[in-house]
């Protein structure tokens, strides 16, 4: 299921080759990912389920965090990918994950390969729902909304979801820009099919 992966380059200089000693250069996702978490700057993206690309269903998911100076890895972005998956799983909705991209990054004004891709891949029409995970409550969100503005209008074509910690909201939207926030079921959200 697993098509392509892209990240910022793992250091092989130390400790034990990461093959099995096969032709198969990829390292095991779980130890990538992690790795991910623990270096500022990093990022990775992911995609999955190819047969559903560009379908109305399909779905990309966004994670971002960043890495505080003594703690060993992104926490933040560690239950923000988790949250996520969940909430997806619980939806019902992993058949229709086409995309998770992933940024570890020192502050917000550093640049987010993994959005950047992100934003290609949706006016490509790679995918049709776009979920962001925050920690935060939408609440206190809203805010760096106005920063995301600029980032989102480019998906015009894309049903836009943030999860918060306890809800699944819609932006609504008039053409391109943001117009509100509000509530919504989450089955009515997810089930599209």
């Amino acid at each position: 299921m697993l098509k392509k992966n892209h990240h910022s380059e793992p250091n092989l200089s130390k400790g034990k080759p990461l093959s099995s000693g096969k032709n198969d250069f990829q390292q095991p996702m779980e130890s990538t990912v992690f790795e991910v978490f623990m270096r500022n700057g990093s990022y990775r993206v992911d995609y999955l389920n190819s047969e559903r690309f560009g379908t109305p269903p399909s779905l990309a998911m966004y994670v971002s965090g960043d890495l505080p100076v003594g703690q060993p890895y992104s926490r933040t972005a560690k239950r923000c990918l988790q949250s996520g998956l969940m909430a997806i799983r619980q939806m019902g909705q992993l058949s229709n994950l086409v995309g998770v991209y992933v940024d570890i990054a020192q502050s917000d004004v550093q640049k987010r390969p993994a959005l950047e891709q992100l934003l290609r891949d949706g006016l490509a029409g790679v995918f049709h729902r776009l979920l962001i995970v925050c920690e935060k409550k939408v609440e206190d969100f809203n805010p760096l909304l106005r920063d995301w503005q600029k980032h989102l209008e480019k998906l015009s074509a894309c049903e836009i979801l943030i999860a918060d910690v306890e809800k699944v909201w819609l932006i609504e939207r008039a053409k391109t820009s943001l117009r509100e926030f509000r509530v919504v079921d989450a089955q009515s959200v997810w089930i599209l099919e």
